[in-house]
């Protein structure tokens, strides 16, 4: 790997570049959470959406019951 033939002050000038990238950082992120999570069983996202639906309407429910309440 080419990295490690770099001297200290040529590494830190390469890891200072990538880590003022934002878009590097997010990259960056999504693949450790890829790896962590490797392990999981995967949910579908019909799953996913019809639980975020009842979730969604659970609160406006809730809400709505406190604005009545308040009144």
């Amino acid at each position: 790997m080419v990295f490690k033939s770099y001297s200290k002050n040529e590494k830190e000038m390469v890891l200072e570049k990538l880590l003022k990238d934002l878009k590097f950082l997010e990259d960056m992120k999504d693949i450790l959470t890829v790896l962590e999570r490797g392990e999981e069983t995967s949910v579908s996202y019909m799953k996913v959406h019809e639980e975020l639906k009842k979730t969604k309407a659970a609160k406006s429910a809730a809400s709505a019951q406190a604005d009545v309440q308040i009144s």
